[in-house]
């Protein structure tokens, strides 16, 4: 896969490709319609940053590389290892009486929402096992219940030959900032795109699905999120400062 510039040079990338996401180039691609979303930066709290140990006024070594796992579980799209680094910041929490700039209820929470993006049976049963509050543990345990069935539902469409039906659309990421950026689709890391790079991937989704679209500049506390809706054949996601 190449992404292109918009002065026509290539530059080479990597792709990733999981679950329903097939990368294709689109030559010769014509599909009628386009929509356009432009997404600011967000900032969030670059746990490599944060001193838990002192700001918990703890000595446990674990504390000490806790933001490095944090961080990789981010870059990973990994909520179970998020959920596992929320269990043992609160722990560090309950031991000390104080907090750090990122807390354990943060950290659930992005848990959560990851695990509830990527629709994982495994991995929603998995952060359930790792949240303390009743009600979100039912609610991902009841999710998990529906992703197991829709895992089932694709299963038997392949093995009866059935082809994806829906959206065979492209996203098209215009990044124009001067930050490198990897991108996510529903959580699953597809590509890096360069400074003021365009990159193309296709996104094979039924037409009732709805398609989460996250990036992040590494190295930063940036990022960029989204989400679409409804069925639309293609789609540009603009990244601005």
């Amino acid at each position: 896969m190449m992404w292109k510039n918009p002065n026509g040079s290539t530059r080479g990338a990597t792709w990733v490709v999981g679950g329903c996401i097939a990368a294709a180039m689109l030559s010769g691609v014509a599909l009628a319609e386009e929509k356009v979303i432009e997404t600011k930066k967000e900032n969030r709290t670059v746990a490599t940053s944060v001193d838990f140990a002192g700001a918990l006024g703890l000595s446990f070594p674990s504390l000490t590389g806790l933001g490095a796992r944090i961080e990789q579980a981010r870059s990973a799209a990994d909520p179970v290892g998020l959920a596992g680094a929320a269990r043992e910041l609160a722990a560090a929490e309950a031991a000390s009486g104080k907090k750090a700039s990122i807390t354990s209820a943060d950290l659930t929470k992005e848990a959560v929402d990851l695990a509830r993006l990527r629709r994982f049976s495994k991995e929603l049963k998995a952060v359930a096992a790792l949240v303390t509050d009743a009600g979100t543990r039912t609610r991902l345990e009841g999710l998990a219940t529906e992703a197991a069935a829709a895992e089932a539902q694709v299963r038997e469409s392949k093995d009866s030959g059935e082809k994806t039906k829906g959206i065979r659309g492209r996203l098209h990421v215009d990044n124009r900032t001067g930050y490198f950026i990897n991108v996510y689709i529903d959580s699953r890391k597809v590509g890096t795109v360069g400074p003021y790079g365009d990159g193309y991937v296709y996104v094979g989704q039924s037409a009732y699905e709805t398609t989460y679209l996250y990036a992040t500049a590494p190295g930063t506390s940036l990022y960029w999120r989204t989400k679409v809706s409804r069925p639309v054949a293609n789609y540009t996601w603009v990244l601005s400062d």
